[in-house]
C-alpha cells in the first residue's frame, strides 16, 4: 500500500508548498511512485508557481465527484508529465519537460477560487461523524493507489475538513516552521493539542526548521525548537521559482536526509553530507 506523508504548517508562508513540492519531486526522480495533493484550497499557489494546471484533470473535479457520487477513483482526475505535453506553448513544455515522469498531480487548478470547492459536508448536526467517514475513505483510495508516496500539502486550518481528520489517518506528518518567535509559539500549541489527540502521535511527526540562517549553529536553533531537519535560506531559491521551479538543487538535496530520517530508500547526492537529528 502507497504511504501517505502530509506536509503541514500552522501559518502560511513557512515554504510548505516548496518542501513538500521538492520532496515529491526527490523521491520520483529517486523512482519511487508520487502522487501529490494539494488540499490547502484556502492557500492555492501551485498551479500558480508551477503552472501545472488542467481543465478537468484536478482536485477540484476529484472532490465534486466522490461528493456526488460517493466514489473516489483517483485515475480520471490525476495530471501526469504526459497529460502536460500535450500543451502548444513551447515555453510550458520546456518546463513540463524537465518533471520527472514518475511523479503524477492531483492539485486545484489555475484561476481556482475558495468559493467553488465543493462542500464535503452536508449535514451540520453530523458534521464530525461526516467528516471522519469521507477522510477515511478518501485515504484509503490514496493508500490503495498504485504510488508508493503520496505527499499531501494540507490547509492551515486544523479544523478543516482536511485539516485534523487527514493529519490523523495520515503515516506521516511533516511540519515545516520558520525560525521566527511567533510561528515557534503557535506551532507549539498545535503540537500539544495534536499530542495530547492523537495516540500514535510522536512516532508519525517530524518537524522542519524552513529558511534557517546558515551563520547561526543547529545547536542553537534547536534550543527553540527540536527538529528534525533544518533547511537553511538558499539564495538561488528566488530565481527558480522565477523558472516556475519547486526548489533548488540545495534544498532538493537537503530533503534527501528528510527522507532518509522517513525510513525511505534513497541515494544521497549531496557532496558534503550533513547530520540530521534523530526523531524525538
Amino acid at each position: 500500500m502507497a504511504e501517505v506523508l502530509s506536509f503541514y504548517s500552522v501559518a502560511p508562508s513557512q515554504g510548505k508548498r516548496t518542501l513538500s513540492l521538492s520532496f515529491a519531486e526527490m523521491l520520483a526522480e529517486q523512482q519511487h511512485r508520487v502522487l501529490y495533493v494539494e488540499l490547502d484550497y484556502k492557500h492555492p499557489s501551485v498551479a500558480i508557481a508551477t503552472q501545472i494546471t488542467h481543465n478537468t484533470k484536478n482536485a477540484v473535479e476529484y472532490f465534486q465527484e466522490s461528493v456526488m457520487k460517493k466514489t473516489f477513483a483517483l485515475e480520471p482526475f490525476v495530471l501526469s508529465k504526459d497529460d502536460l505535453l500535450i500543451n502548444s506553448d513551447q515555453k510550458l513544455k520546456r518546463i513540463y519537460s524537465r518533471l520527472p515522469s514518475k511523479l503524477e498531480y492531483l492539485v486545484l487548478p489555475l484561476n481556482f477560487h475558495e468559493n467553488s470547492f465543493p462542500s464535503i459536508i452536508s449535514d451540520v448536526n453530523n458534521a464530525e461523524q461526516q467528516a471522519q467517514e469521507f477522510i477515511q475513505k478518501f485515504i484509503y483510495s490514496l493508500k490503495s493507489s498504485k504510488y508508493h508516496y503520496i505527499v499531501l500539502n494540507l490547509p492551515n486550518e486544523l479544523q478543516s475538513v482536511f485539516g485534523f481528520e487527514v493529519i490523523s489517518n495520515s503515516d506521516q506528518v511533516i511540519n515545516v516552521v520558520t525560525p521566527s518567535a511567533n510561528r515557534i509559539y503557535e506551532f507549539k500549541k498545535i503540537e500539544a493539542f495534536l499530542s495530547k489527540n492523537i495516540p500514535d502521535f510522536d512516532s508519525k511527526f517530524s518537524t522542519v526548521i524552513n529558511m534557517a540562517n546558515p551563520s547561526i549553529s543547529d545547536e542553537e536553533y534547536n534550543q527553540l525548537l527540536r527538529s528534525d531537519l533544518i533547511v537553511h535560506y538558499d539564495s538561488e531559491r528566488q530565481l527558480e521559482e522565477l523558472s516556475l521551479r519547486p526548489g533548488s538543487e540545495q534544498i532538493m538535496q537537503q530533503l534527501e536526509l528528510l527522507a532518509i530520517h522517513l525510513n525511505i530508500s534513497v541515494t544521497l547526492t549531496m557532496a558534503k553530507k550533513k547530520p540530521f537529528f534523530s526523531r524525538r
